[in-house]
């Protein structure tokens, strides 16, 4: 279906959970946003971006492109230099979608994501990509009937430091259920997985919305679990170190740690899904919890 091509504006500071709570300078608060540059892009057919990311001073943007009217969209990579001009854009060739994106060390970018549409036959999807616009390899992973990718982080202090990158995505049940359960992979940079740990039970395991690396090391999940929002805790060997539950009908999307302090939370909650900003304490309490009506995170 066609739709409208997509307004990109690049601000100076990240709207999102992390730049608004892990500020730490001391000093009056900056500017809550600057407009660097603000530009169309794509054509008459649908052109979307969903997660940009800085390197240097130019931008990474993933994406999709319909290649004609009414097929499935196919992922894209975009580069995009200090003014916003395209670089150069890369395009997987087959229906797909690309969720999260970090540099390696070897200073290529790592995509994570999956084959489209989201259905029996969706497969997970990894590729590295080089500065200069052209990937390095692109593959599949099949682990079950239906499954994605959704985030990678690399972690400073892996427990095999031949494998420093940890991936997190949905899977389908095994028993032909329509829930879902987590996969969390550990990767080098060439897409090879040293283990996968399957996690989940009967319920309907959605706690692959945000991967996040704590000051004590372990990975932190969040999402819900069946009517209730969760946060895991897990450490780098694929253990489950603590899981923590949270108020029914309360949706967690994103995370960030304020070392010592605790934690803040976005997403959402019943009964018409508004917005919600939730502080927890160190010991994943509750401290309190705002929503925002006509606004959804």
């Amino acid at each position: 279906m066609r739709s409208h091509v997509l307004l990109l504006t690049c601000l100076s500071i990240v709207l999102s959970a992390h730049s608004l709570f892990s500020r730490t300078a001391p000093g009056p608060n900056p500017p809550f946003a600057a407009i660097e540059f603000q530009r169309l892009f794509g054509n008459e057919l649908d052109n979307r971006f969903n997660k940009v990311i800085r390197v240097g001073d130019d931008y990474y943007a993933l994406g999709t492109d319909e290649k004609t009217d009414g097929v499935t969209a196919h992922a894209t990579l975009t580069r995009l230099n200090f003014q916003g001009q395209v670089q150069w854009t890369i395009r997987v060739g087959v229906p797909s979608t690309w969720n999260d994106i970090i540099e390696t060390d070897e200073g290529n970018l790592l995509l994570v994501g999956g084959t489209a549409p989201y259905d029996v036959n969706a497969n997970g999807l990894m590729g590295v990509a080089t500065p200069s616009g052209s990937f390095l390899w692109v593959k599949y992973y099949s682990f079950a009937d239906r499954e994605t990718l959704s985030k990678v982080v690399r972690h400073p202090n892996p427990d095999n430091p031949a494998f420093p990158y940890y991936v997190l995505g949905v899977t389908q049940q095994q028993n032909a259920s329509t829930n879902d359960d987590i996969n969390l992979l550990n990767i080098n940079a060439d897409g090879v997985v040293n283990w996968r740990k399957l996690i989940g039970n009967i319920a309907d395991e959605e706690f692959w919305r945000d991967l996040e690396i704590l000051s004590n090391g372990n990975l932190f999940l969040v999402g819900h679990a069946g009517s209730s929002a969760v946060s895991v805790q897990i450490n780098t060997a694929g253990t489950v170190v603590s899981g923590n539950s949270y108020a029914t009908g309360m949706r967690i999307n994103d995370a960030v740690e304020r070392p010592g302090s605790g934690y803040y939370f976005v997403g959402s909650s019943s009964p018409s899904s508004p917005a919600q900003i939730s502080r927890v304490n160190p010991n994943f309490q509750v401290v309190w919890s705002r929503t925002i009506p006509s606004y959804h995170f």
